[in-house]
């Protein structure tokens, strides 16, 4: 049983999947919408609209950024992807376009690829390893190995609405091959699954969703301690505190220097005001920081670096920390989190001006949507009457 997935792996390697032949209709598609679905973030944006036909079946689908602007479109035929889809930036660019026809993958194009200083050789790892899977997924789209490293890429991309399709399609293949084999699918591979789709869920701020599977994917394999830090997480990010660090202080008395759980530990403690704590789970986090750069997400903000701004400045260095969150600057020009964590160290040296002017810049970049924070409205506005 245990080598149940290893052998799916190549049973499904060797299957060829024929597409049609048939490049999909570029003309605009039209919608008779009959019902619209919409999820919202924690702070009420809408992440993400749904339309449906008069049959139930969905026919179109967008989704936003939590700054408001429109992320993704989506286009389906019959409840299958059709035709042209798109993903933007902020300032509406098209970053992406993928052809699709009735519900097969037909070509994806990337007129835009966006990177920082910090970000730019993961994107452009992402970018190649993308090209390279998709190469082979073109004719093998029922293959669960190219699916998977697929669903990966995407979701490291942010293109989350394909990498949930994905999932739901991994999970069909693992169930239909164990009914067919008259087996039980291995709890691992279902945590895996549940795992996977509980971590979106999470960034897409569906709450409900992201326990639910970050629960029952621990329930199938609770002594994994990745699932267990998802899940702390996850609580993390809901401000569910105390449960939050139950997960992850039991991770790592399993695993004490498990640097995911302590970047998070660290976040907990400086919520909490507990400076010292959050600088010595810091520093052991940060003795494994190439492992943080290269699997946390390419836009993640809230760093190591730049929580060890704040809380050098809380522990009474304010010069190191000032010249820390100065070069997370330089490697990402639009770290709204940084910024603000710069105004409030000048707000506390009494310098307004700089407070006030970098204030203003984390709330130009979205900081307050980002993070359902308006503390710094008021540090605003006690900055500008200087």
């Amino acid at each position: 049983m245990k080598y149940f997935f290893i052998f799916f792996l190549y049973i499904f390697a060797s299957g060829f999947y024929q597409i049609e032949n048939v490049i999909a209709n570029n003309k605009p598609i039209t919608h008779s919408s009959e019902k619209e679905i919409t999820h919202a973030y924690r702070d009420g944006t809408a992440s993400q609209i749904e339309w449906y036909n008069s049959k139930g079946k969905i026919d179109s689908l967008k989704s936003y950024y939590k700054t408001g602007e429109l992320n993704e479109s989506f286009y389906f035929l019959k409840g299958k992807y059709h035709g042209k889809s798109y993903k933007h930036n902020k300032n509406g660019e098209t970053l992406t376009i993928w052809t699709f026809n009735k519900g097969l993958f037909i070509n994806r194009e990337d007129p835009k690829i966006e990177f920082s200083a910090k970000t730019e050789i993961q994107k452009k790892e992402l970018h190649e390893s993308l090209k390279e899977v998709l190469s082979q997924f073109k004719t093998s789209q029922n293959n669960l190995k190219y699916r998977l490293k697929l669903e990966s890429i995407r979701k490291k991309l942010g293109n989350y609405t394909l990498a949930l399709s994905d999932l739901n399609k991994i999970e069909t293949l693992v169930n239909n091959y164990a009914l067919r084999k008259k087996i039980k699918t291995p709890k691992s591979i279902l945590a895996s699954i549940y795992e996977r789709k509980g971590n979106i869920y999470s960034y897409l701020e569906m709450d409900e969703k992201a326990l639910l599977f970050l629960e029952k994917a621990l329930k199938e394999d609770p002594d994994n301690t990745r699932i267990m830090y998802n899940l702390g997480a996850h609580l993390l990010s809901t401000k569910s505190y105390n449960r939050a660090k139950l997960y992850l202080d039991k991770v790592i008395t399993l695993k004490p220097t498990h640097s995911f759980a302590n970047r998070s530990l660290s976040e907990y403690y400086i919520e909490h005001k507990d400076f010292k704590k959050a600088k010595y789970h810091n520093d052991i986090a940060l003795t494994n920081e190439e492992s943080l750069l290269k699997y946390s997400h390419p836009e993640l903000e809230n760093d190591l670096r730049t929580q060890r701004g704040l809380i050098f400045h809380k522990l009474g260095d304010s010069e190191a920390a000032i010249k820390i969150l100065n070069e997370v600057i330089r490697l990402n020009k639009s770290n709204s989190y940084a910024y603000r964590n710069l105004g409030v160290i000048y707000y506390d040296l009494k310098n307004l001006t700089l407070a006030y002017n970098y204030l203003n810049k984390a709330k130009a970049l979205g900081f307050i949507k980002k993070y359902d924070s308006n503390h710094i409205e008021s540090l605003i506005s006690a900055s500008s009457k200087n």
